[in-house]
């Protein structure tokens, strides 16, 4: 079985994961998701938007 090559859009990457750090952003640099509240609700919706 021949592998396949995965390419990596980088930008891509960086932008979900600034995106995903805006929610529940804390204002000094970090951000809080605590489980079961609106943020985490919010943070899971976007990253399964993006597995679709």
């Amino acid at each position: 079985m021949k592998s396949a090559e995965i390419a990596i859009n980088g930008v891509r990457m960086m932008q979900r994961i600034m995106a995903l750090a805006d929610i529940g952003s804390t204002g000094d640099g970090g951000s809080c998701r605590l489980a079961l509240t609106e943020e985490d609700r919010v943070g899971r919706d976007l990253v399964v938007s993006w597995m679709k």
